[in-house]
């Protein structure tokens, strides 16, 4: 009997132990926007505009980095996000304005940077339509790129069974999400001299991992101010990149199953 008992216990928690975190990994692609195959930056004459995408709940960046010798204007007011049609404009977003460049810790690698992200920065509570940019300067800006959902099809479900680093290909028609960035800017103080910015971006590569291909932890030894070293966790993003978002799913499967992956 006791025998019997055991049996059952042993076999409720192997059961428990099959369940998996497996990561949907959605790899953006553009029209119009140049790509390295890890980040996207669009220039025109006047500015340059880079994006980065990865985070959670759909939670992205640009900056906007004026390049010529002149100031320009953005106006809020009549730049938009359009989210598969819908629209909705910067004016009642919080803008970040970029205060320096000097190193800070990559969200992706735990490296350190001089390029990557936002160091110094103040947030303007009420909300600015026009942001003046000076002469060889930037503003990052923090949007939200709407609903991030999963991509799955009755060949192609988002579980276990498509664990693959390869992956699907999609284009505008057939992707799961789709999405426009619209900037309107001037290049003169009068704002007489109008410009507008029209990217678009949409998922075209879907595939998904489980978590040991995804994120890891490790302490490293990091120096304080008065150079002493102190122990520090850092999580690894393994696949992070600013041209991709992500969908975390928790799945339970019987446990033979489980043994298998």
């Amino acid at each position: 009997m006791k025998t019997f008992v055991f049996a059952i216990v042993l076999s409720f928690f192997s059961i428990i132990s099959c369940a998996q975190d497996i990561y949907q990994i959605q790899e953006l692609s553009s029209s119009n926007v140049q790509s390295d195959g890890k980040s996207f930056v669009y220039q025109d004459d006047v500015v340059s505009v880079s994006y980065d995408f990865w985070g959670d709940n759909g939670i992205a960046h640009m900056t906007i980095y004026n390049k010529s010798s002149n100031s320009i204007i953005v106006d809020w007011g009549f730049s938009h996000f359009v989210d598969d049609g819908l629209s909705r404009d910067y004016y009642n977003y919080i803008t970040r304005v970029v205060a320096t460049a000097a190193a800070t810790t990559s969200k992706y690698l735990g490296q350190t940077s001089n390029t990557s992200h936002i160091v110094s920065s103040k947030k303007i509570t009420a909300p600015k339509r026009y942001i003046h940019i000076p002469p060889k300067a930037f503003i990052g800006k923090q949007f939200e790129i709407g609903t991030l959902n999963a991509y799955y099809t009755c060949d192609y479900p988002f579980n276990i069974s498509t664990l693959s680093d390869e992956g699907i290909q999609l284009d505008w028609n057939t992707s799961n999400k789709r999405f426009r960035n619209y900037i309107t800017y001037y290049t003169d103080d009068l704002m007489k001299n109008k410009k507008i910015i029209d990217n678009d971006f949409y998922v075209g590569k879907v595939y998904s991992v489980k978590e040991e291909k995804f994120k890891k932890k490790e302490k490293r030894i990091v120096c304080d101010i008065d150079g002493i070293e102190n122990a520090k966790d850092y999580t690894l993003w393994l696949i992070g990149q600013p041209n991709r978002i992500f969908i975390h799913r928790n799945v339970y499967s019987a446990c033979a199953g489980c043994l298998l992956f």
